[in-house]
């Protein structure tokens, strides 16, 4: 899927809280989001590592997963994942395993906490 900014805009459109802001802020974030590729079975990212800033799925499905490896959530489109760790100071608090070919929006830890 070729990345286009009128592509996620749209899409951002039907996603809650994004869909609510000011015009000028929900370009700024749009501009901001980088858009990651992942495989079926790649793992995203591990309990407790540092955060990369809040993730949103535009495609695919996500699971996280406890320290203990139980699985906490299974995720799907217009979902988002990370928002724990980076309001408690940046660490994963899961771990987060794609589990089919997943296109990830990231918008980056420094703009999630403005």
């Amino acid at each position: 899927m070729e990345f286009r900014l009128s592509t996620v805009e749209t899409f951002l459109e039907s996603v809650h809280p994004y869909d609510g802001l000011p015009r000028a802020e929900f370009d700024r974030v749009v501009r901001a989001l980088v858009r990651h590729e992942v495989s079926a079975g790649s793992i995203i990212y591990r309990h407790g590592e540092t955060l990369d800033g809040l993730y949103l799925i535009m495609e695919g499905k996500v699971e996280t997963r406890n320290a203990s490896d139980a699985v906490i959530s299974e995720l799907a489109p217009r979902d988002h994942f990370g928002e724990r760790g980076l309001l408690a100071g940046g660490a994963a608090a899961t771990s987060a395993i794609a589990r089919m070919d997943t296109v990830l929006l990231l918008l980056p830890a420094d703009l999630f906490h403005q």
